[in-house]
């Protein structure tokens, strides 16, 4: 900056200044941080899973292509959206509607505790298929103890769930197949049984047959047993 002074004579002096502040290590803090944010989002990219931030009021805040990927939406229908929005559509596990206090988001802060190993069913808008996700929610909070952010994670085991599912198809057919063989090893010793006493019956009444007279009163009754 520049000063101007007048002395009693009127003769103008001008004194120059300079002033400097080193900001090497303010500029070092910045890229150390630069770098770590960019090592995390590669980190995050780079995972199997599914991760959504929320801030305290649901509304999202960031989110990995696996996310995407696993919600079916793009980043302009993730962009903004919060945990009540109404494209979301979650299933229990037993395939019936979730409610959407009970949306693992919602849940979470509705409890104020973290949701472990919660299963949803997540019916993607634009496909209309259904997949299955395992949901881990951590609350990120500051040092006063009040919630920054939420963190929620998808796990896809939707292929699982299914091999899980005709697994138990077959072990019932074949559960089922076993009751049929059972059923007929039985049916088939109660025929024999009964044919052995069958078989005597017929017998014998044969033998009474031969030895009466056509003409006898009991022949007739005899000939009905037979």
């Amino acid at each position: 900056y520049s000063v101007t002074m007048i002395d009693l004579a009127d003769a103008v002096t001008t004194l120059a200044c300079s002033v400097g502040r080193d900001v090497t290590e303010r500029r070092q803090v910045e890229e150390v941080l630069r770098q770590s944010e960019s090592k995390h989002r590669r980190f995050l990219e780079s995972l199997n899973v599914g991760v959504v931030s929320h801030a305290p009021d649901t509304k999202i805040l960031y989110w990995n292509k696996m996310a995407l990927q696993l919600l079916g939406l793009s980043e302009d229908q993730m962009l903004g959206t919060t945990g009540f929005d109404p494209q979301w559509n979650f299933l229990h596990e037993n395939g019936s509607i979730m409610a959407i206090e009970d949306y693992p988001v919602n849940l979470s802060l509705r409890t104020q505790s973290n949701v472990t190993g919660y299963v949803v069913g997540v019916v993607r808008p634009a496909s209309g298929d259904v997949i299955w996700a395992i949901c881990n929610t951590h609350r990120v909070l500051d040092e006063e103890g009040e919630m920054e952010h939420l963190l929620v994670s998808f796990l896809d085991f939707t292929g699982l769930k299914l091999a899980a599912e005709e697994h138990q198809s077959l072990q019932a057919q074949v559960q089922h197949s076993q009751k049929l063989e059972s059923l007929g090893v039985l049916a088939g010793g109660i025929a024999h049984d009964f044919n052995n006493l069958l078989m005597t019956i017929i017998g014998n009444t044969d033998q009474v047959l031969q030895d009466l007279s056509p003409d006898a009163v009991m022949a007739p009754h005899v000939q009905a047993i037979e």
